[in-house]
């Protein structure tokens, strides 16, 4: 089974939100983006069967702390990359990713699975 292909499309797309599930070994991401005149897209990254767990769990922290500090409902920063860690080998139910988020530290990723849809403004 081929892994899922990872595209540049979440280039410089704003992070909305960011969701860390303990106890779901989950991380969401609401993402969106806006060309021009165009309605704005709306983007939903799942990661799951997350082992590295403690490097999310302070990304989470960091997160939530930016939001405090900046009195801000939502994050407001651009993805610079998501991709698979060239370093290592990834295969289904084992994926080694990357994900930058501007103003923050590159997270790595170890997981069993992604996703990436498109969702509708009410689903936000």
């Amino acid at each position: 089974m081929p892994l899922p292909a990872i595209s540049d499309t979440l280039h410089d797309k704003v992070v909305e939100r960011f969701s860390f599930d303990l106890f779901r070994k989950r991380l969401v991401v609401l993402i969106w983006s806006k060309q021009g005149s165009e309605p704005i897209t709306w983007l939903q990254l799942t990661i799951s069967g997350i082992q590295n767990i403690e490097e999310i769990q302070q990304m989470q922290a960091e997160v939530d702390s930016t939001l405090t500090k900046k009195n801000r409902a939502a994050l407001g920063y651009r993805i610079d990359t998501f991709a698979y860690q060239e370093q290592l080998v990834s295969r289904p139910g084992a994926m080694h990713l990357l994900l930058y988020i501007d103003h923050l530290p590159p997270m790595r990723l170890d997981c069993a699975k992604f996703t990436l849809q498109h969702i509708s403004p009410s689903a936000t």
